[in-house]
């Protein structure tokens, strides 16, 4: 509980199952299955200090290969222990080449597996034989870029106690609207 303390956690008629709150110039509408940018009418608070700070160590960024990366969005997640996990997805398009991506709490496996065809953002099929797992651990952070971004779609079991995850996202500026 301590953790939802002062965090502007979201509230949908949208079933979520887990905790979500979204900084920085854009949020992902679960309801519209889309991405909105900060507006007069439907601001978004900036990324605040204490996750900006993730931000700064320069050595994790340039192994991750993201060091010139501009990340203008954040999304926090809590996945408390039970049922929850992350079903098969990739991020929305509108949101830039680089998934920034710090885990904490338990460590459950990422899965990925590539994709065959996609059309207007629905996954026909999957290739056989073509997955992979990896396994971040607490504290650790993973970036998905080039084909693991593109190519690629992930999900995390459900697992018997709470996880955090803070992703960092730019924004593809075309394929967003404002409300």
């Amino acid at each position: 509980e301590y953790i939802s303390e002062g965090l502007p956690w979201e509230k949908s008629e949208y079933s979520q199952n887990r905790l979500v709150a979204q900084f920085g110039s854009c949020r992902y509408d679960y309801v519209r299955d889309s991405v909105v940018k900060s507006s007069v009418s439907s601001p978004i608070l900036s990324i605040p200090l204490i996750l900006r700070r993730l931000l700064l160590n320069v050595e994790v960024l340039e192994i991750a290969g993201c060091k010139d990366e501009v990340f203008d969005q954040c999304i926090v997640n809590v996945y408390e222990k039970g049922g929850v996990e992350i079903p098969w997805h990739i991020d929305d398009r509108a949101f830039g080449p680089v998934v920034l991506v710090y885990t904490f709490g338990e460590a459950r496996p990422l899965q990925m597996r590539v994709l065959s065809g996609r059309a207007d953002n629905v996954i026909r099929e999957t290739k056989e034989n073509t997955s992979y797992v990896a396994h971040p651990g607490h504290c650790s952070c993973y970036v998905l870029s080039g084909k693991a971004r593109e190519q690629w779609e992930h999900s995390v079991p459900p697992g018997n106690s709470w996880r955090v995850s803070i992703t960092f996202r730019t924004l593809a500026v075309p394929q967003t609207e404002s409300i």
